[in-house]
């Protein structure tokens, strides 16, 4: 019922999965792991957030896998 009254008033639920890009606008960071990827993907999602319209409500709490090793 709570997901139901939201929704009257337009709020949404951010819901990043593993694998997609991460974008500091809704989600964030709170750890990062090492992995041999290609720039910064969510890795686990710790928490989902909420938006209302455009507006963050609460950013998606997720920890980050991105390749930290420095190429020589």
């Amino acid at each position: 019922e709570f997901v139901k009254f939201l929704g009257q008033y337009n709020v949404t639920r951010i819901e990043p999965r593993e694998g997609d890009k991460f974008d500091p606008a809704i989600h964030c960071c709170i750890s990062v792991v090492d992995a041999p990827v290609e720039g910064e993907l969510v890795g686990y999602v710790i928490r989902s957030g909420y938006s209302r319209g455009s507006s963050v409500i609460r950013a998606a709490d997720v920890i980050v896998r991105k390749n930290t090793q420095k190429s020589a």
